[in-house]
């Protein structure tokens, strides 16, 4: 269960049951990441390799496909150019 926070003095806040824990996530089981904001957790996420691994996971691939998405417009843009 985990607990989340209200304000700069942290009021306790809602809990929430946990479906799985950051070392037994598979991030190809996964379409997005959403980190939480705050203080609390995302300072605990930084301090976790776990995490971090998860983290990076999401970053490289999305930024792998930002390059095919640019490639398939830029040989777009040269096929209607006639090149």
């Amino acid at each position: 269960m985990i607990r989340s926070f209200f304000g700069v003095m942290q009021t306790k806040g809602t809990k929430f049951d946990v479906d799985l824990t950051v070392k037994e996530a598979r991030p190809k089981e996964f379409d997005a990441l959403m980190i939480p904001r705050g203080l609390v957790n995302p300072d605990e996420l930084r301090r976790t390799p776990e995490a971090l691994e998860l983290v990076r996971h999401f970053f490289f691939v999305g930024e792998h496909q930002d390059r095919r998405e640019e490639r398939r417009r830029q040989m777009g843009e040269r096929r209607s150019r006639g090149r």
